[in-house]
């Protein structure tokens, strides 16, 4: 079974999902169903809303199911996976028909109601990265406005007030 994690820095912050608990469950799932652990892929701080190709666990991935390493491919919820239809469907077609499970979610991919349903839960989480994204530059765009410090402060600079002066001691 190749294990796959994934969590965006974001997304710890806001919900405390964290890598290690990811793998912890599917750890638990392969011994629960004795399923050997072939290697675990772990693409954390990545969102899963940018392309697929930018995530270079899920390229590894990819060219170990091409060379038959892999018979299963687990995960904890389809947004782990992916949060992209397109994505989603495009890297399906390279898996050489290795099949996937969500371990905390239900999906039978062998009906069409059962692809329905993976269809509406990957636009759901479409739609939840870009509404976070719309947040945080929100949040960004607000702080430009009002001239407060966003992200890292350059050396020679401190923050006071939300604003960056000048650190004479660094300076």
């Amino acid at each position: 079974a190749a294990l796959y994690v994934r969590v965006s820095t974001q997304e710890q912050k806001t919900h405390g999902l964290s890598v290690d608990s990811q793998i912890k469950a599917l750890e638990d799932y392969c011994t629960n169903h004795g399923l050997a652990v072939y290697k675990v892929y772990n693409d954390a701080g990545i969102s899963a809303h940018v392309s697929y190709k930018k995530r270079p666990e899920l390229l590894n991935l990819i060219r170990d199911c091409q060379s038959g390493n892999i018979d299963v491919i687990l995960f904890t919820k389809i947004d782990r996976w992916f949060r992209s239809i397109k994505d989603y469907y495009l890297v399906q077609e390279q898996l050489k028909g290795v099949p996937w499970k969500a371990i905390w979610e239900n999906y039978d991919t062998e009906t069409s109601d059962g692809q329905l349903k993976v269809n509406i839960m990957l636009s759901v989480a479409e739609a939840e990265a870009a509404r976070t994204s719309e947040r945080i530059k929100r949040v960004i765009q607000f702080k430009k406005e009002k001239g407060e410090v966003n992200g890292h402060v350059p050396l020679g600079y401190k923050v006071v007030d939300k604003r960056l002066e000048v650190d004479p001691d660094a300076a």
